[in-house]
């Protein structure tokens, strides 16, 4: 203004506008220019500068990536992303922001948003051995999902678990269902009659049901028949139990 007055000019603001550049109160452009000659009297517009645009952040923690973003460039803002595994959060959602909400910017500057890529994936840990309780407290503490099914077995105790699908070690994401096959202990079953039948017939036959069988020869015999045997026919038999075959005729 001073200036102008000296110069016999009129100071004219015709409107204000922000600037990054240029700070709040100074002049930012001028209308007629510099060097230009004019007659005294004529009026010199200028644009005055507001200083910095600044913007209060808004709060997009929680919102959906698209959704965060449209709200932070309406406001003027610019965005970055970054992504990352969440317990709670659910994927695509903001986890975080940098600048935090309520915090005053420039206009233009960039907020940072880091996104849920979901829960993280998980290592399976080895249950086989374990009773069905734990192996199911395990697995699920872990955020997995348990299937359990039945089988015999002549070596894993009953109630423990034989086997698991996927094995130890395996990633898989979370939520994943792992497979466990849970001992119903050895197989019952009645000891079948093989008296009359030949020793290997009979061996074969009971070894298939998984007993430890025995042959003996009775003394003074040369036959190749099965003519006694012990347990008795009918008695509640285990896989693994002994069985003995008493072998005799002529």
């Amino acid at each position: 203004t001073a200036e102008t007055e000296a110069a016999g000019l009129t100071l004219v603001v015709s409107r204000q506008m922000y600037s990054p550049t240029v700070e709040a109160g100074a002049i930012v452009g001028q209308d007629p220019s510099a060097t230009e000659r004019v007659r005294r009297g004529t009026k010199i517009d200028v644009i005055v500068s507001r200083g910095p645009q600044l913007v209060r952040v808004p709060n997009v923690k929680g919102e959906k990536r698209d959704g965060a973003e449209r709200i932070l460039r309406r406001a003027g803002l610019e965005v970055t992303i970054t992504q990352d595994f969440h317990q709670s959060v659910k994927k695509g959602r903001v986890i975080k922001q940098q600048p935090g909400p309520a915090t005053t910017i420039e206009a233009g500057e960039t907020v940072k948003l880091v996104v849920s890529k979901g829960k993280p994936p998980v290592d399976v840990p080895n249950v086989v051995g374990r009773s069905e309780s734990d192996a199911g407290d395990i697995l699920q503490a872990l955020g997995l999902g348990v299937r359990i099914t039945q089988d015999h077995s002549n070596k894993v105790k009953r109630g423990l678990v034989i086997s698991q699908s996927p094995v130890e070690g395996t990633t898989v994401k979370a939520g994943a269902t792992v497979e466990i096959v849970v001992s119903k202990g050895p197989r019952k079953f009645p000891m079948p009659d093989v008296i009359g039948m030949s020793k290997d017939a009979a061996l074969a036959k009971l070894r298939n049901l998984g007993l430890d069988v025995t042959a003996t020869q009775v003394p003074g015999s040369s036959g190749n028949r099965v003519v006694g045997q012990r347990p008795s026919k009918g008695t509640t038999m285990r896989a693994g139990d002994d069985a003995t075959i008493y072998i005799g005729g002529n």
